[in-house]
């Protein structure tokens, strides 16, 4: 026996329901009658096509697409992250004016006819800049613990029991920390130039500039 028509709505409307994601027809293609009666104002006059009434599952929601990390800048080439000194086969890194401190690229000491570089108060080490050893009346520069090493300032020896300061390698000269003078027949050991303090002297002709070597 045929159900009513509002019987054959309703049945099919719940079973719409309980399969929300099935294409589910709410109304037979040639059933005509079922169609105007559940919709009692639709115009017959106009050609209908029941099957837009095919209720389709919606589809899934684009993915959300994540934002991409900047790609990171790119790091400085060495030459621009370290300037070399433009003195001839010098690595050491460029201070000023395209020079070492060594070489000239650091402010001179403000002491006349003195071409050595700042330590601080405008002044080299031998005219007074730089830290001070801490002994009362002594102006020797300060080595470590605030004292020269005449003082106890100074990295000592390596050679155990020597009590002697380190001059060169971790060692005292009597040690192997030192070299002799190249000046032919003497015996002391070097200070500047590869000579001693009074050969050096001779050479370069600058007697302030090798007087008190020690303090520098």
């Amino acid at each position: 026996m045929e159900l009513p028509i509002h019987e054959r709505v309703n049945a099919m409307n719940l079973a719409s329901m309980a399969a929300p994601d099935s294409i589910i027809p709410l109304f037979e293609v040639a059933d005509s009658a079922l169609l105007e009666a559940s919709f009692p104002s639709h115009d017959c006059t106009i050609a209908c096509d029941p099957t837009w009434l095919l209720l389709e599952p919606l589809a899934p929601a684009p993915a959300v697409a994540t934002a991409v990390a900047a790609d990171p800048k790119p790091s400085a080439p060495s030459g621009e992250r370290r300037r070399l000194c433009s003195d001839v086969d010098c690595k050491s890194q460029a201070r000023a004016f395209g020079k070492c401190k060594r070489h000239g690229g650091s402010k001179r000491c403000a002491h006349a006819g003195c071409d050595k570089s700042v330590q601080s108060r405008g002044l080299c080490i031998r005219h007074g800049g730089g830290s001070r050893c801490k002994i009362a009346s002594c102006t020797r520069a300060s080595q470590s613990l605030g004292l020269c090493k005449l003082h106890g300032g100074g990295r000592p020896c390596a050679i155990v029991g020597c009590d002697k300061k380190a001059h060169m390698k971790q060692l005292c000269r009597q040690h192997g920390g030192g070299d002799r003078c190249s000046f032919p027949g003497c015996d002391k050991w070097v200070q500047r130039l590869g000579m001693c303090l009074n050969h050096a002297r001779d050479r370069a002709g600058d007697d302030d500039f090798f007087y008190s070597s020690t303090e520098s």
